[in-house]
């Protein structure tokens, strides 16, 4: 199907970037590879599969290293120019933002994020000479959703999304499609380096570490394999995938599937927190829900929309003048009840419910 096609696959020596250049060889195209550590042996991987490849070791934090690659890329192979451009290359550290060395950060956001800047940008001009092209940028779920410790990487991958969606809306009238991939855990040697790290942390095994891990995000209990987004590459690499552009594919076992933790206090908190935030008139409220915290967490606030001003009840002298007001049954024990969350100075009239329905969230 991509015989003759020029690969090009950043990071690709290990991991997820080896499994894709692989994929993508015994679909017939011709691969270069990029990265550090062992290259005799992914090149050979590779060749196995009845095709050519070459390698080259630029940086990738590195913009002028990235041009010669680029250069030296589209030079292979009949020098057509690279036709399908995987930027897999990526780097991780894990710090609270206070703490997190400023030359990680840097390095992180070279490396996972304006590094695909590059490389696209000096692919465009073929790909769309030739009117057809490839861009897949190996995004992550935290290019979706975020983990603590991991601003960088979680700031990089938001941005991999955000480079993929402007750049297929810019080619979406040409034969270039771009997209991107996001991966759960895959395991690769950077979660590898994870999971050690977390079993000498927890003074646990590796295997409970890595049980431990997938169990906190990823439902299907299974990480994802390099060979499974390899597949994925192909295909959005296929004319099945010629519409196919600006999207962001999650595979990550149900990672980003999931909301928010279904707990009786979760739902309490987020009830509660809702109201904080709410201008609202009257207040209609479950009686799961403690009453008496609600008349706590209102601050005094004013609603031009409604006409009056309100005013927090969470005084001692407004508690007492509301305690005079209410039924000998406060607070009330079954059925769902309304109670007006503010004071109305002298000299207002109670709002009317079309008045209450008018004001707004903040």
């Amino acid at each position: 199907m991509l015989k003759g096609k020029t690969a090009l696959v950043t990071g690709s020596t290990s991991g997820i970037g080896l499994g894709i250049a692989q994929a993508l060889a015994r679909q017939g195209a011709n691969v270069v590879l990029n990265g550090f550590g062992d290259v005799e042996g992914p090149k050979q991987a590779v060749a196995a599969l009845g095709v050519e490849v070459t390698h080259h070791g630029a940086d990738m934090s590195k913009p002028t290293e990235i041009a010669d690659m680029m250069a030296f890329a589209a030079g292979q192979f009949g020098g057509k120019g690279v036709d399908i451009l995987v930027n897999n290359a990526g780097i991780q550290h894990v710090s609270p933002v206070q703490d997190f060395p400023a030359d990680k950060w840097d390095a992180i956001i070279a490396i996972n994020l304006s590094s695909a800047f590059h490389t696209t940008r000096l692919a465009l001009p073929f790909m769309l000479a030739a009117n057809w092209g490839r861009v897949i940028n190996i995004a992550s779920t935290h290019g979706l959703v975020a983990s603590a410790g991991k601003s960088a990487y979680v700031a990089a991958k938001h941005g991999i999304i955000g480079l993929t969606k402007s750049a297929a809306l810019e080619t979406a009238t040409t034969g270039v499609t771009i997209n991107a991939i996001c991966p759960g855990w895959v395991l690769t040697p950077l979660v590898q380096k994870q999971i050690d790290d977390r079993a000498s942390r927890e003074n646990i095994s590796v295997d409970q570490a890595k049980k431990d891990l997938l169990g906190e995000k990823q439902p299907s209990l299974q990480f994802t394999t390099p060979e499974q987004l390899g597949e994925l590459a192909v295909f959005l690499s296929s004319p099945a995938a010629d519409n196919v552009r600006g999207v962001a594919w999650q595979v990550d076992g149900g990672w980003t599937a999931q909301g928010p933790p279904a707990t009786e206090a979760g739902r309490r908190r987020a009830t509660i927190g809702s109201f904080r935030h709410l201008r609202v008139c009257t207040a209609y409220v479950d009686v799961n829900v403690n009453v008496k915290r609600l008349w706590r967490i209102f601050p005094r606030q004013e609603s031009s929309a409604c006409g009056f001003q309100a005013t927090s009840l969470s005084s001692p002298a407004a508690r007492r003048d509301s305690a005079r007001a209410r039924p000998a049954h406060w607070p009330p024990r079954v059925g769902v009840w309304s109670w007006p969350m503010f004071r109305m100075r002298e000299g207002h009239r109670s709002p009317t419910r079309s008045a209450a329905s008018s004001c707004t969230a903040t």
